[in-house]
């Protein structure tokens, strides 16, 4: 199920990370470049959006 909302902004796959839309709870998204280290911790309601590195484009968005 989606417990974060990741399927409201799966239309970001694809778009640049300047696109990615402000939250309205800052702690509950964190955006990550896809060879940054990240914590392992999961946090079911916390929308993850990952973007390459090189490009700036977003290649996914999910719960964790």
């Amino acid at each position: 199920p989606d417990q974060c909302g990741a399927a409201d902004l799966q239309y970001l796959v694809g778009r640049q990370k300047t696109e990615i839309p402000i939250p309205l709870r800052p702690g509950m998204r964190r955006v990550v470049c896809t060879t940054c280290p990240m914590t392992q911790d999961v946090v079911p309601g916390r929308q993850t959006v990952l973007f390459d590195a090189a490009t700036g484009v977003v290649t996914a968005v999910k719960c964790g």
